[in-house]
């Protein structure tokens, strides 16, 4: 499940923010542990040079949770053209 985190993540990050996939990818691996909001805050800050705030937050994390859901209740592989080093 972890790697479809990792997916689910760096493609709505890519779609949402123009956030590079690979790079999304790695940050989810390598923030292991930390909360999802801390992810978002720290690609949202680095695009766009200010804090994420609560109610983009809200707009945003409903997404990730309903991607991870699918992945889960029908097996799906969620990446789409993410390159794993």
């Amino acid at each position: 499940m972890s790697l479809k985190k990792s997916a689910a993540f760096a493609d709505l990050v890519n779609d949402e923010w123009g956030i590079n996939k690979n790079e999304a990818y790695e940050c989810w691996r390598d923030f292991a542990g930390t909360s999802r909001r801390f992810k978002f805050d720290y690609f949202y800050e680095k695009k766009f040079n200010k804090k994420l705030n609560d109610r983009a937050y809200q707009l945003i994390e409903p997404k990730l949770s309903n991607l991870l859901k699918r992945a889960i209740t029908k097996g799906q592989v969620i990446a789409r053209s993410i390159r794993v080093t």
